[in-house]
């Protein structure tokens, strides 16, 4: 773990997580291209449409209001460190605005490297947490795959379980020690019967197969209903 200046602030991350799987790369929004580092003991990421939180160890003075390292240096820290360590560790100088990464060097040596902080103000992240009161939905609600690959690879968490919010708003991903995630949803709708029929080729008659073998009807009577339906 890099030493620790007086005023300077250490952050250890556990390798199982990426968050900066779920920065931006749009240039329009500079502070989601970067991972957050709360002072409360977060790493956040976001890109407008999910959000990923995961702990990290955050160690500096009192007077710490937050950071923004940029994405690719915490990806390029994490890969530096590969199997060698299940944690990657970075410093921070936010008088000077710079942070301080491990990076592998020639014949697999790790080195570190200067890397400018992004400026700005990070965006109020609890907000964007949904109510997880009362939780069901009444409509149908669709997720992006994508998405929510990206982000269980993020809070380090797959197979992900989605965990529906109050309403029919965004889905909570949770992770291991407090990580988790928020994905916001591509469309919702009223429930439409019909819709469901024709999706998964729903059919009126009963099943030929019941789910118990007791009930299993004659074979006679099989082959009489794939006759009318042949028919």
């Amino acid at each position: 773990m890099p030493k620790r200046q007086p005023n300077s602030v250490t952050v250890e991350m556990r390798t199982d997580y990426e968050p900066w799987r779920a920065c931006s790369k749009e240039d329009s929004r500079p502070m989601l291209t970067g991972v957050y580092v709360d002072p409360k003991g977060y790493l956040v990421a976001a890109d407008g449409f999910m959000l990923a939180v995961v702990p990290a160890k955050v160690r500096g003075p009192k007077t710490f209001t937050g950071a923004i390292l940029p994405a690719p240096a915490l990806e390029m820290a994490h890969r530096a460190i590969g199997r060698s360590s299940n944690t990657v560790s970075f410093t921070l100088d936010v008088e000077s605005g710079r942070a301080t990464v491990p990076v592998k060097a020639s014949k697999g040596v790790l080195g570190t490297m200067g890397v400018d902080l992004i400026t700005g103000t990070y965006p109020r992240w609890r907000a964007l947490i949904p109510e997880r009161k009362g939780m069901g939905a009444r409509k149908y609600v669709a997720y992006d795959p994508t998405l929510i690959g990206r982000l269980a690879r993020a809070i380090g968490s797959w197979p992900a379980t989605i965990n529906m919010a109050k309403g029919n708003g965004p889905a909570i991903i949770l992770g291991h020690e407090g990580a988790f995630g928020v994905v916001m949803p591509m469309f919702a709708q009223e429930p439409d019967p019909k819709a469901l029929s024709r999706v998964f080729r729903l059919r009126e008659t009963p099943p030929l197969v019941p789910s118990r073998t007791d009930d299993l009807p004659p074979p006679a009577e099989i082959a009489e209903r794939e006759a009318q339906k042949e028919g």
